[in-house]
């Protein structure tokens, strides 16, 4: 009887470790068209309520849930964009 709930208990565990495997950071720099860096450009995962600003030199860190996770990047007089993650790890945004 040990046997079988030790190795259920270990298949718990592990599935959780899994779960959490999904969130990653992503980091990237904001550009307008000449690239120049945009502060203060906001930065937010949609759907959540997620987000961060640009710093001084249009960088940004964010965490988002896994690669279907879509960044909308907003910033006053630009159009909103939307970027899909994927796999990527660093954006650069322009």
């Amino acid at each position: 009887m040990k046997k079988p709930f030790f190795y259920l208990l270990i298949l718990i565990l592990s599935v959780g470790h899994f779960a959490q495997a999904q969130n990653k950071t992503v980091q990237g720099t904001v550009f307008d068209d000449n690239g120049v860096p945009l502060p203060g450009a906001s930065v937010v995962v949609k759907g959540t309520s997620t987000g961060t600003q640009s710093d001084f030199d249009g960088n940004f860190y964010i965490d988002v849930q896994g690669p279907q996770s879509i960044l909308t990047i907003s910033y006053l007089g630009f159009k909103p964009q939307e970027i899909l993650v994927g796999n990527q790890t660093q954006l650069s945004i322009s």
